[in-house]
């Protein structure tokens, strides 16, 4: 049996000898104590912001229908380590999302992506609370939740039905003027037979001088005497 079913078992048996929720006997088990303690001040949390796959355009319309449903969200997630089935449980506890609870009756805990569970953003301060009680706060990230109405994705505009964002061309580079171009200058055309009169050893590969006999001295010798070739 694993440390964290043994954890989990403990706690089981602690609400079943107290009779109390299932939340105060995960406190009672994480942190026994004979005597009564103050309730726990809320600790501040840093809100990080949200990565960077969820704010894709593909993501606004489905953050548009959770926050819909349940209002604003925020999202958690607990690093892994001893005991993270018991930390889980103590978060989902707070937000009302235990698993034995009625699906009717149960709060908002949805896997999002990236390991992060997006809960109200209301549970925040007791969640928090919560595991600072059982000295597993710094194990707990919390980040915010793009705002699918403030968007500024050409889809989602033209889905909220607002004009599309004009682009000033401010941050464009100057255009680079055209290069001035050369001027050809053409000789008078000639027709093919013209051409095969006044060049009788041109071919398609050009004057012929093949031998390979010849150096490259000769074959020039030889090229530059053909008759027509430079006529």
């Amino acid at each position: 049996m694993t440390r964290n079913r043994r954890r989990k078992m403990e706690i089981r048996a602690q609400q079943a000898s107290t009779g109390v929720p299932y939340l105060e006997a995960m406190r009672q088990a994480l942190s026994p104590t004979t005597a009564p303690t103050p309730a726990p001040v809320s600790p501040q949390v840093e809100l990080r912001p949200p990565l960077a796959a969820w704010r894709r355009p593909v993501y606004c319309r489905y953050w548009a229908d959770l926050i819909a449903r349940h209002g604003e969200l925020i999202a958690l997630t607990i690093s892994d380590g001893d005991g993270w089935w018991g930390l889980d449980d103590l978060a989902r506890g707070v937000a009302g999302a235990l698993q034995e609870r009625p699906a009717g009756e149960r709060g908002a805990w949805i896997g999002i992506g990236g390991g992060y569970k997006a809960t109200k953003r209301e549970h925040l301060a007791g969640i928090a609370a919560a595991l600072d009680g059982a000295d597993a706060l710094r194990r707990l990230t919390v980040r915010v939740l793009p705002d699918p109405a403030v968007c500024e994705h050409p889809s989602c505009r033209r889905r909220r039905g607002e004009p599309p964002i004009e682009k000033t061309g401010a941050g464009d580079p100057p255009a680079r003027p055209a290069a001035p171009r050369g001027v050809m200058t053409l000789g008078p055309s000639l027709s093919l037979a013209e051409v095969m009169e006044a060049h009788p050893t041109l071919g398609y590969a050009g004057f012929r001088v093949f031998d390979s006999r010849l150096s490259r001295e000769e074959r020039d010798q030889q090229l530059h005497f053909q008759p027509g070739a430079f006529a």
